[in-house]
């Protein structure tokens, strides 16, 4: 009977250390899988960039087109402040191209958050 009994164990530690080894494999692949869907594509990245000049420019004439007819100095304002937008909106396009716009604000807690997870999933699967 003590032989009989002791085969069981291999075999359950023998399949717990597999299992062990599939989970590990399947999870590496969901992360792997996750950081790839977590990359925006060329195309995203372009129409972010589209979107950034257009809705600066649009903010900085608007708000120069209000002051001008505000103060009435008609088109000072509205000059200043659609090269102002101009400006605005390609130094946003050139933080995004940097990837600087991920190293303050949301974009950073969101980081942080993602990395403390994937730790602590780690730490689990040791």
């Amino acid at each position: 009977m003590n032989a009989t009994q002791a085969m069981p164990k291999q075999d359950d530690q023998s399949s717990l250390a597999s299992v062990g080894a599939r989970l590990k494999a399947a999870r590496g692949r969901q992360l792997g899988a996750e950081s790839r869907k977590s990359q925006p594509s060329a195309m995203g990245h372009g129409m972010r960039a589209g979107v950034e000049l257009i809705a600066a420019v649009m903010v900085g004439g608007g708000i120069g087109y209000g002051l001008d007819r505000w103060l009435d100095t008609r088109p000072v304002l509205l000059l200043i402040m659609l090269l102002l937008g101009i400006t605005a909106g390609l130094t946003n396009i050139y933080r995004m191209t940097q990837g600087l716009d991920q190293s303050v604000g949301i974009g950073r807690a969101i980081r942080e958050a993602e990395t403390k997870e994937n730790r602590q999933m780690e730490g689990k699967e040791r």
